[in-house]
């Protein structure tokens, strides 16, 4: 499906009887035709039980209430229009929109690039988080649904214990279960890049000053970006080498300059509601998590190394 904590796309694609050779066919269908965006909206970002392509209308919540008297909102711009769906509650509940393009991802695009700022704005206005926790879209003429899913992370044992808490990394590790915790990919980015600042930029430092002092030699700094699969091909150039130079050249040149600066050297806003953006970030968030913990892993061995007594 892809690396954990980030979220990724499904298809359901049917079979009809006799035409099971066009499936494929359909399915990469380039021509304009009708799609149908739903969007389910929640109080909180929450994970889900399980995968529901076709959610009812009443299926979501918020903290935005509407009149009894009122069936939905029609919001209409010059792009397009879009309805807001209440529950039960009478909170808003889903956004439904429609368009033509040329493909589901075509048509998540415009979603985000159409309905996305007036959600944004209604938060803003009110002052309310709003949450939109799922987004399934269906080819009218095709049938085929897809929606999208955070990928899941495994179930972890705990036979070997909780090993060692080195008192130096503990605002690392609460950095790093920040960055796993959170569903923006911006915002995991920037923990596991911070991470890496801190590992690369300021604790070596700190660790061979107090090897200096004992008289002791610390581990050399070895890690590399690993090679993982599925590798997005702007990384490639980058395995094998040192993290430090994937760092300054790839992580902080290309990614970190424009979500902590808000505007690119180019003068372009970053806007984290385009659909370009969120999968160019989520894109460098499992090499970055992988670069952490080699660093961990390797600073962890220094203060062992640091921490055990030396005649």
């Amino acid at each position: 499906m892809g690396p954990p904590g980030i979220v990724t796309h499904l298809h359901v694609v049917p079979v009809f009887q006799d035409d099971r050779k066009n499936d494929e066919k359909r399915f990469r269908d380039k021509t304009s035709r009708n799609f149908r965006v739903t969007a389910r909206l929640a109080k909180s970002n929450e994970s889900q039980p399980s995968i529901n392509f076709n959610f009812e209308e009443g299926s979501g919540d918020s903290l935005f209430s509407i009149p009894e008297n009122v069936a939905y909102l029609k919001v209409e711009t010059f792009d397009g229009k879009f309805l807001f769906y209440p529950n039960s509650e009478r909170r808003l509940s889903t956004v439904k929109f429609e368009c033509t393009a040329q493909s589901a991802e075509e048509a998540r695009r415009l979603f985000h690039r159409i309905v996305g700022p007036a959600l944004d704005h209604l938060a803003y206005v009110a002052n309310t988080p709003l949450h939109v926790v799922q987004i399934s879209v269906v080819d009218e003429l095709h049938q085929i649904s897809s929606t999208d899913i955070l990928c899941p992370y495994p179930l972890a044992s705990l036979n070997q214990g909780l090993g060692k808490v080195y008192g130096l990394l503990v605002p690392v590790y609460a950095m790093y279960r920040e960055a796993v915790n959170a569903t923006s990919p911006f915002y995991k980015f920037f923990c596991f890049y911070k991470i890496l600042e801190g590992l690369l930029k300021t604790l070596p430092g700190r660790l061979h000053t107090e090897a200096k002092i004992k008289n002791i030699s610390l581990p050399p700094l070895k890690a590399k970006v690993p090679h993982y699969k599925d590798i997005p091909t702007d990384q490639k150039q980058y395995e094998g080498k040192s993290i430090t130079r994937f760092f300054d050249e790839f992580l902080t040149n290309r990614f970190r300059n424009s979500i902590a600066h808000f505007i690119s050297d180019e003068g372009s806003a970053l806007n984290v509601n385009e659909v370009e953006e969120m999968e160019r970030y989520s894109s460098v968030v499992h090499v970055a998590d992988i670069c952490c913990r080699e660093l961990i892993s390797h600073f962890e061995k220094c203060i062992e190394v640091l921490e055990k007594p030396h005649e």
